[in-house]
């Protein structure tokens, strides 16, 4: 899940993203495991201009930053002289993880309905900064994605609600 907050400020807007991610993967012989939070701060510049409806056609930049676990268990089987086999249970974790990157993102928002607005953001991520000394090489980085893949990319589809804190202007009535 993500939540995400914005503010205003003449065609400009603070940005504030936060989420949780987790994955269950079957590896062979075993599960590995992630689970954790992230955020993302920044800023995105609304292209259209004042639209009177607050559409908007957006460029911006984020920073993020996780923090998570992960854990990998599995079963080596292992062949004895007597033609026996031996199966041995092993978990590697990394019990506190972090980690940061920055994006490029752009997308549309459009009102639907009163104080309702649907669109997407696509983001290219860059720069995952990660910790290798860990005893397993993180895989998976809560709201960044596949640590090898470098640039990653992503995309959100998302539904919003505005609180005005002013009439908008939309929803002025024109007096003859």
């Amino acid at each position: 899940w993500e939540v995400n907050a914005d503010v205003d400020i003449r065609n400009t807007f603070l940005v504030f993203d936060v989420g949780h991610w987790a994955r269950n993967i079957p590896i062979p012989n075993g599960q590995y495991n992630n689970d954790g939070t992230y955020f993302r701060l920044g800023y995105d510049r609304n292209i259209l201009g004042k639209d009177p409806e607050k559409n908007m056609l957006f460029v911006g930049l984020r920073y993020g930053h996780s923090s998570f676990s992960e854990t990998m268990n599995w079963v080596d089987s292992l062949s004895g002289y007597d033609a026996s086999k031996i199966a041995v249970a092993r978990t590697i974790q990394n019990p506190s993880l972090s980690s940061s990157w920055a994006e490029i993102v752009t997308g549309i928002r459009f009102r639907i309905w009163k104080e309702l607005w649907m669109g997407y953001t696509a983001r290219m991520k860059f720069f995952p900064g990660l910790n290798k000394n860990e005893p397993l090489v993180p895989y998976d980085v809560p709201g960044y994605g596949l640590t090898y893949k470098r640039p990653w990319w992503g995309i959100n589809y998302q539904i919003y609600w505005r609180i005005p804190f002013t009439k908008p202007a939309y929803a002025k009535s024109k007096k003859p």
